[in-house]
């Protein structure tokens, strides 16, 4: 029996850059630049893998007291609580653990959990965070990133012949849907390694309408409809720069020294999709940008804003009238700024 080891491992080598344009300012109905401050926030974590808003608090993954996440109150900027403990037990969760905030038509929300180390599924309560469904059994492991639906219904990208996958809690297996991954020229015989080299975010707008899926490595959106799983609207800047895999045991991406990086961080409101745009190669440190682009969830582009620093995450606020922003100098920094 072979063994497939799922590695990600970034090598790096000099060569002529593959070029593609992709969102100069000018393409954009407006364009503007703001500041941002320091919140004092930032003096109360040690780093963060993740933040998200939700009403009036943000949400941030930076593992404390053996707990995942802490919890700030964004009218005082004070922590108010942790949870997701770490451990194998009921409510107990490991890293790492990605989050989803599901919105319900009566105005509730409630916070999904997706633990990925066992991939196993489960809701909690907000704000109190007390858990109110028991741990699922474990989802599909070519998963790499999915988002709860409704109902057992899950959707999500990973280790599959077509781009996107749905999977039934009541099934044994995920189901493959008839999208092709993009950049592909119409090639049928893929290799795995292409979704390892499209990794990127996943949201369910909050209406539970529409889907958004991006790519971290390289320029590229799509916006699927959640009821029919269709593509709406797909955005193709440029496919990643990849070196071959020569072991075919690894299921691995490979990008080269030129690659420029797409997408590295998002959020999204019921009006808005916002998009952290690097646009950079390994020579200028990829992973961090002052380019947020805005699009709406028709795939319309809207404004392009220049931030006064270069961040690492974003999260905007329901009401699209902040976003917060993280980013590491040596230290933890979350920023804020005003949108409107």
């Amino acid at each position: 029996m072979r063994y497939i080891t799922f590695l990600f491992f970034l090598a790096i080598i000099a060569c002529k850059p593959k070029t593609g344009e992709y969102a100069n300012s000018n393409e954009f109905p407006i364009s503007k630049s703001i500041s941002g401050v320091r919140n004092p926030i930032s003096d109360q974590i040690n780093r963060s893998f993740e933040i998200i808003t939700a009403e009036d608090k943000l949400i941030v993954s930076d593992k404390k007291d053996n707990h995942l996440f802490t919890v700030f109150d964004l009218t005082n900027n004070e922590s108010t609580t942790h949870f997701g403990q770490i451990g194998q037990g009921p409510c107990e969760i490991e890293f790492p653990t990605s989050l989803q905030l599901i919105y319900s038509t009566d105005g509730t929300i409630e916070l999904a959990l997706f633990n990925r180390s066992r991939w196993i599924f489960q809701v909690l309560d907000f704000p109190t965070f007390d858990c109110i469904s028991t741990p699922s059994k474990p989802l599909d492991f070519n998963f790499q990133k999915l988002v709860w639906v409704r109902d057992s219904l899950f959707f999500g990208i990973g280790i599959f012949p077509n781009k996107y996958a749905i999977f039934n809690q009541n099934e044994s297996k995920a189901t493959v849907l008839d999208i092709p991954y993009p950049f592909n020229d119409g090639n049928l015989n893929l290799s795995p390694n292409i979704a390892m080299n499209q990794q990127g975010d996943i949201f369910l707008k909050p209406d539970r309408s529409k889907i958004l899926v991006t790519s971290n490595f390289s320029p590229f959106f799509d916006i699927i409809d959640a009821h029919d799983f269709k593509v709406i609207k797909r955005m193709e800047g440029w496919a990643p720069s990849v070196m071959d895999n020569e072991n075919s045991n690894i299921i691995s991406t490979s990008l080269k020294r030129d690659n420029k990086f797409g997408f590295i961080s998002s959020s999204v409101t019921d009006e808005k999709i916002y998009l952290l745009y690097s646009g950079k190669n390994f020579d200028n440190n990829p992973y961090s940008s002052n380019k947020l682009h805005i699009y709406d969830w028709d795939g319309n582009r809207i404004e392009e804003i220049q931030l006064n620093i270069e961040v690492e995450q974003i999260a905007v606020s329901q009401d699209g009238k902040k976003i917060y922003t993280y980013h590491d100098d040596g230290k933890a920094n979350i920023f804020q700024f005003d949108l409107e």
